[in-house]
């Protein structure tokens, strides 16, 4: 394995970059049909976040304030989220395409001293700052100066009370390893909302870990099409490129021509759901792809069909990443050095203790690292959250003693050095005690030549209490029906395992981060 570089190992914060580099390039915004390109250097990006931080400080924004942010993926949010870390506080990105009830949700979780957002997303600006101004929460927007170049951006304060004291300007070294940086909300898919705060000493392990994986230097190029307000967005491809020298292409959405895109910006890799994966796989190809080094999954499950697809499409080799936002989110990463794709096979990094926690009929739970045992994969170490916010209920169940965090997971470890995920607990079905994992029903199902996409979920059943339910969505210009699906399945899968509910969709619904929303379908399909 490549080693890190001595800046990513001595680094103690995510408030600077790499030394002797402002003249290259650090973030690139594409040419769009209403906008040119812009180019910002790590020079002219660090003279944006010193200008953001002193707004930020005249605003009252110190140690420990927290700062809801609702704006696109972008140069206004690269720069938010690195002024607010060198100022000492907290950002709290927010989902820009949320509703107005939902906001106030995470607005009354967060309390924020203000929120910022955007000016040129009129609609979701309006939803943002009404759910703020009820709340009492004061709005700062992003605007470009008329007075300077049209490539600065400043914050409008002209809502706020501004502060005419005397302004200090702080140090890079204010900042400290400990300080939380980053606060997000979870997915909520099994429960509600859950708040977690991410401190820099989080957030950096995290992006060591993907760094030597990954053999990140400053001459990659990834294009950024997950979104910044999401771990993954923010923790698993801004930092990681930026902290190593690199290039963070930021489209303000994915672009039509993906690929063309790719290749004129000289992309190096780029990270994505398996959802937006398939999608990409959709678009017209160019007769010249890009020359990708790699290209990264993550967020939910990777079958071996598309790991091949992707990896046949793009001519690179396709690396999965496990994680989560209470894991800043990089624990497992595949190495770009490290034996052949095999969905759900990880190395356990050094800087992750991993155990299995042990569930034995007639015994107490334990946690183990034997080889070829599978139950609840639990992991401590310094990516790892402390707590989540004000939720004691929620902490007890979290955390084991000693510091174990329980993912949810269910895995195996392996000789070598390696982990399995089997599945999730809360999502196997349990059919007269019959266990079945959505994911392998999933994989059957897409192997018929008419199925674009399926989603197993859990369906009550009066004999068994739980049976299998899945959710198709049939490729355009093909017909299938239950009853031959089922027939195609009773083919691959055990009979325990065929579905007994099967529903024809448009979409499969999912949430935010990409993830099938399988409680909405059980609720929705299965009797609940």
């Amino acid at each position: 394995m490549a080693p890190i570089s001595s800046l990513i190992q001595n680094l103690n914060t995510v408030t600077s970059f790499p030394a002797g580099n402002f003249e290259d390039t650090a973030i690139i915004i594409p040419e769009t049909r209403d906008a040119v390109q812009k180019t910002i250097s790590y020079g002219d990006l660090d003279r944006k976040i010193s200008k953001c931080q002193r707004e930020l400080a005249h605003m009252g924004i110190a140690k420990g304030s927290r700062v809801a942010v609702v704006l696109p993926n972008g140069l206004e949010f690269a720069t938010t989220f690195f002024a607010c870390a060198r100022q000492r506080a907290v950002m709290a990105p927010l989902n820009p395409q949320s509703k107005r009830e939902e906001l106030e949700e995470m607005l009354k979780m967060i309390k924020p001293a203000v929120l910022v957002a955007g000016a040129h997303l009129p609609t979701v600006k309006n939803e943002a700052e009404s759910a703020a101004r009820t709340l009492h929460i004061r709005v700062a927007r992003w605007t470009t100066s008329v007075l300077v170049d049209e490539m600065e951006l400043v914050l409008d304060t002209s809502a706020l009370a501004v502060s005419n004291r005397a302004f200090e300007y702080p140090s890079f070294d204010g900042a400290m390893p400990g300080d939380s940086v980053l606060r997000l909300c979870t997915s909520g898919t099994t429960g509600r909302p859950k708040s977690v705060e991410l401190s820099h000493e989080n957030l950096l392990t995290a992006v060591r870990i993907i760094a030597a994986a990954h053999h990140l230097a400053p001459a990659d190029r990834c294009i950024i099409i997950t979104p910044l307000f999401h771990v993954a967005g923010i923790g698993a491809c801004l930092l990681p490129t930026l902290l190593t020298g690199g290039t963070a292409v930021i489209p303000a959405s994915v672009p039509a021509r993906f690929w063309d895109v790719c290749r004129e910006h000289r992309i190096t890799w780029y990270h994505a759901v398996p959802t937006l994966h398939r999608a990409l796989l959709a678009t017209p190809r160019p007769a010249t792809m890009p020359a990708l080094r790699f290209v990264r999954c993550g967020g939910s499950d990777l079958d071996a069909d598309l790991l091949r697809a992707v990896e046949d499409c793009t001519g690179a080799p396709l690396l999965e990443i496990y994680g989560m936002t209470e894991t800043a989110p990089g624990v497992f990463c595949n190495r770009i050095d490290g034996p052949a794709g095999q969905p759900g096979l990880f190395p356990v990094p050094e800087a992750v203790e991993t155990r299995i926690l042990r569930r034995a009929p007639g015994r107490p739970l334990r946690l183990t690292v034997q080889v070829g045992v599978e139950g609840e994969v639990c992991v401590r170490g310094r990516s790892v959250m402390a707590a989540y916010v004000d939720d004691a209920r929620a902490n007890a169940d979290a955390f084991l003693g000693g510091g174990f965090f329980r993912t949810g997971d269910l895995g195996v470890l392996l000789p070598g050095g390696f982990l399995r995920l089997t599945g999730r607990i809360k999502e196997v079905i349990n059919k007269g005690g019959e266990k079945i994992g959505p994911a392998k029903v999933e994989a059957a199902a897409r192997a018929h030549g008419a199925v674009l996409e399926a989603a197993c979920f859990r369906v009550k059943d009066a004999i068994y209490g739980e049976d299998v339910g899945l959710a198709v969505v049939v490729k355009l210009g093909h017909e299938l029906s239950a009853s031959a699906l089922k027939k195609f399945l009773r083919e691959k899968l055990a009979l325990f395992q065929v579905p007994n509910v099967v529903v024809f969709l448009d979409s499969i619904p999912t949430n935010r981060t990409g993830k099938i929303q399988r409680t909405y379908l059980s609720q929705k399909y299965g009797f609940y």
